[in-house]
């Protein structure tokens, strides 16, 4: 069961209102603290705020009573099954959206067989932004349905497709980190830019469009992304570094994945 957040959803909109989830409730209270409750209660706002956690519940009605005054009287109520349970939202600290149709593919051979073979055609396919609005749509909602809550997203050279990736993100209720990937060397079947001026003023237009759609990031948030140290000469790494300390981005990056990335530094 995931509670999605929604930005502007107005309190008295009849299809967002505040909910209670009544079930048991597993949680760590740190990294060697696990604590099962048998029977809580938990409040979340029309925007996905978490009000308050009742490890002492009633009845659906009490509880609307109990907590009337922080706009819950009229909440809807869901009680889990016995089967069922809530845990806090998983947390994918890297996933390749656009590789999501190639889940499975090329497990046969190496890494670098697998980029040049899947990664690299699949990744230049997304100039195309229908494309990139149907794989990020399922990308998103898949990953949301599954309880990844948070996900830091790697995109494509494409600063369009890009876009759209945080749009579907947004629109789903997802956090997420989102940045335009930067590659002019090192690839193959034209999965490269022309130059480092191209694709750090894409970066940047990127980071400044995600920054417009969600300006106090309460969701999505943008990063600088170069793909790695092979791919991206110094002026290039040198470029996305100034544009991390100019806007405050998050930074994401492939280190030395194999010996033969390790060679090339």
């Amino acid at each position: 069961m995931v509670i999605r957040y929604h930005s502007e959803a107005p309190v008295n909109e009849g299809v967002v209102q505040p909910k209670i989830f009544i079930g048991r409730l597993i949680h760590s209270k740190s990294l060697n603290d696990l604590e099962i409750i048998p029977r809580a209660a938990i409040g979340v706002t029309p925007n996905g705020t978490i009000a308050f956690v009742d490890s002492k519940p009633a009845t659906a009605s009490q509880l609307q009573t109990r907590y009337a005054h922080e706009g819950f009287a009229h909440a809807q109520v869901t009680t889990l099954t016995k089967s069922q349970f809530l845990f806090p939202g998983l947390i994918d600290t890297h996933l390749h959206a656009p590789q999501w149709p190639n889940l499975a593919l090329g497990m046969e051979g190496t890494l670098r067989e697998w980029c040049e073979n899947y990664t690299d055609p699949m990744e230049a396919s997304y100039s195309s932004t229908s494309k990139a609005q149907r794989v990020y749509a399922d990308v998103t909602k898949t990953t949301l349905a599954l309880g990844s809550t948070t996900v830091a997203y790697n995109s494509s050279i494409h600063a369009e497709a890009t876009n759209i990736l945080a749009d579907c993100a947004l629109a789903a209720g997802q956090r997420a980190i989102v940045g335009k990937m930067c590659i002019t060397v090192g690839s193959t079947h034209g999965n490269w830019e022309e130059s480092a001026e191209v694709s750090l003023a894409d970066s940047e237009k990127s980071v400044k469009y995600i920054r417009s759609i969600d300006p106090e990031g309460r969701l999505v948030h943008p990063c600088v992304q170069p793909r790695g140290g092979p791919y991206c000469p110094p002026e290039l790494m040198r470029g996305l570094g100034e544009q991390c300390e100019k806007y405050r981005t998050y930074v994401q990056a492939h280190m030395c994945e194999t010996q033969s990335d390790i060679g090339k530094l």
